[in-house]
């Protein structure tokens, strides 16, 4: 099991490992705090445990990012934090806002086009497009200063040239999009922008594999994916959008259908509660006092401190 699985696997513990005793359990305002994890290479965590009995949770370890938020408590020779659970009852997908074209999202625009053509040409024109002939001199012994030198006949290259398709040479391949903050908004392309985005651990990050469907008002209906948070229609002229259906297979069964005002052209921002999707690390997770250091049993090792001790 790699080290990121195990750790993973041992943060996730029952209900039932919560002691059973005559200690009460409250939160105990003398390990109040900020601490932070040492002790564990290359993992990064931090818990935070509030006056009023709450508690966030963080842990970074290789690509992997996990959190979590809930209650905690002092039970006997421990600290207990129970992580809260997901509100499935709540909508999957909010309406943000709609915003205005802007050049930012032009920008997008232009680099998803850019991104979209280079893809077609690689595929197109696959390895021709970076064949490279390489031209290797003969090598020459030394010969006596006093030797007359005389030139070789030039050597056929062995190597046939690579046949390239039409238009797959270097050159061919398609320009780097223009800046649309140096262009003047009359040229810019516009359209209808469709951004998915969702807040985790205080960063906004955009969720790719999400069908979005708008519905204009003549009746016409475009679907689109996002990739990388963002999917992008052109602009319907004499037709606005009034209706967005959102899906995603990472979320079966929770698809959304939102109004919208009517929009010919903007940035349609859908916020995506991520708590509903990426579940806590923990269930309840059980720290062993040991001074003013909290132990986590289910590491095997690492201590949590606050700075100052």
């Amino acid at each position: 099991m790699r080290k990121a699985d195990a750790l993973l696997a041992a943060l996730i513990l029952p209900v039932s490992t919560l002691a059973a005793g005559a200690h009460a359990a409250t939160a105990d305002a003398a390990f109040v705090g900020h601490y932070y994890l040492s002790g564990v290479m290359e993992t990064g965590s931090e818990l935070l445990l509030r006056p009023d009995g709450t508690f966030a949770w963080y842990i970074s370890y290789g690509a992997v990012d996990q959190s979590a938020e809930g209650t905690w408590l002092r039970d006997g020779d421990a600290v207990v934090l129970t992580a809260s659970q997901p509100d499935r009852s709540a909508p999957l997908f909010a309406l943000a806002g709609v915003d205005a074209w802007d050049a930012d999202a032009e920008s997008r625009l232009l680099g998803r086009q850019h991104d979209d053509a280079m893809a077609a040409w690689e595929e197109r024109c696959g390895s021709a497009a970076e064949a490279v002939t390489a031209v290797v001199a003969p090598l020459v012994d030394d010969a006596p200063a006093t030797a007359p030198v005389e030139a070789s006949p030039p050597m056929a290259d062995p190597t046939p040239a690579p046949t390239r398709l039409p238009g797959c040479a270097p050159s061919d391949a398609p320009a780097e999009p223009a800046d649309a903050t140096t262009l003047p908004p009359d040229r810019w392309q516009g359209g209808i922008a469709i951004a998915v985005f969702a807040e985790q651990n205080g960063e906004r990050m955009g969720v790719s594999r999400v069908t979005a469907t708008l519905t204009y008002a003549d009746g016409a209906v475009a679907k689109v994916a996002t990739r990388r948070g963002w999917a992008f229609l052109p602009r319907k002229a004499g037709s606005r959008a009034i209706r967005l259906d959102l899906s995603a297979e990472f979320a079966e069964g929770r698809a959304a259908s939102l109004p919208l005002p009517p929009t010919e052209q903007g940035v349609i921002r859908i916020a995506l509660d991520a708590r509903q999707v990426i579940p806590p690390a923990f269930t309840t997770l059980r720290l062993r006092i040991d001074g003013k250091a909290l132990l986590p049993e289910a590491f095997g090792r690492g201590r949590y401190t606050r700075p100052s001790e």
